[in-house]
């Protein structure tokens, strides 16, 4: 799950009075034991973090000498950091630098036991999450606040995806929390759609949700892979993907 401070004009730069941004600490003017209730409670929620490089710099200079239970459950949680300059060991406790390519290094991420994932922050991790489509949920803290410009979390371009509002709660007076849920196909929506894809009949569906489908959904599958179930060839692969999109993905992930 990606959590994020974020203002009325999309930004996500230095709420916390970080250098380089003109309005930097937009969120003091909000700061209140509300506030810090919330983010407890979404740290209990969590069993690791993940970080960028340069919020996790931050939060490794910060939190180490802090007490409570936020800075607790900080210290003490397994913390993944994706970084193609930081080098091994890092400093900060419980601390794990991930290499390679970013789909491939959180996709074997969430694959594991390590529970509830919890990104804070780290805006260009979550533009890279977004554009893969590996983020399954956003909360968004919407401040009362304009500041100019910033970076934000949504990369230029990415391919379209559908979010569930699944909780709103007004944190402190005029600050919203928004928790929404990427909208996942059902291996049922799925079974119906197939019917829509030139050339896929009845046989050649039921195949298909044999190879990949289960209860629970439908996991994500490459075009090369639906090739080898008896019936459709690679062009007619990728025409089923070009139709049902990056949706072919499991409800369970």
């Amino acid at each position: 799950m990606v959590s994020e401070f974020i203002t009325l004009d999309g930004v996500v730069e230095a709420p916390g009075g970080e250098p380089g941004h003109p309005n930097t600490g937009w969120v003091f003017d909000f700061h209140g034991p509300e506030l810090e209730r919330y983010k407890l409670q979404e740290l209990r929620s969590a069993e690791s973090m993940l970080f960028g490089r340069v919020t996790y710099e931050g939060f490794a200079e910060a939190w180490p000498s802090r007490d409570g239970e936020i800075a607790d459950l900080l210290n003490s949680m397994p913390k993944h950091v994706v970084s193609s300059t930081l080098t091994t060991p890092l400093a900060w406790s419980n601390s794990t630098l991930l290499i390679g390519d970013l789909a491939t290094a959180i996709t074997e991420l969430k694959q594991g036991d390590g529970g509830p994932i919890l990104v804070h922050g780290s805006a260009t991790l979550a533009q890279g999450l977004l554009h893969a489509g590996l983020v399954d949920d956003l909360r968004m803290m919407i401040f009362p606040v304009l500041v100019g410009g910033g970076k934000g979390i949504f990369p230029g371009s990415f391919e379209k995806s559908t979010f569930t509002l699944v909780e709103s709660e007004t944190v402190l007076p005029n600050v919203v929390a928004l928790t929404y849920s990427r909208t996942r196909r059902t291996a049922r929506t799925v079974t119906s759609e197939l019917l829509t894809v030139p050339g896929v009949g009845p046989a050649r569906r039921r195949a298909l949700l044999e190879r990949f489908g289960s209860l629970a959904g439908v996991r994500l599958a490459s075009a090369d892979e639906i090739a080898t179930v008896p019936g459709p060839s690679k062009a007619l692969a990728e025409r089923i993907l070009q139709y049902l999109g990056d949706s072919w993905r499991s409800t369970g992930n």
